[in-house]
């Protein structure tokens, strides 16, 4: 299990992609002569393209997952199954 600043890094860095990917969208949803657009992160860039907007959407709802999914563990939450009970 991760330790919590390295959990607060991964929410960190889902938020960035988060916010890039929000951007570009807003981008390309709003302006109708914007045909592409780029996004950059500390790993390099990439254009995204008008047409890519429902690969974008995808990418969005996965940023917000994990982000969810993260700060749920550091506040300890999360399914705990210890058993069920086939014989009630």
């Amino acid at each position: 299990m991760a330790s919590r600043a390295e959990t607060a890094k991964r929410i960190a860095y889902y938020e960035e992609l988060r916010d890039g990917t929000l951007a570009a969208l807003k981008a390309l949803t709003e302006v109708g002569d914007i045909e592409s657009y780029a996004i950059s992160d500390g790993e390099g860039s990439q254009n995204v393209r008008r047409r890519k907007i429902a690969e974008l959407q995808k990418a969005l709802e996965y940023y917000e997952e994990q982000i969810d999914a993260l700060e749920r563990s550091l506040q300890g939450g999360g399914i705990r199954t210890f058993g069920t009970n086939r014989h009630a």
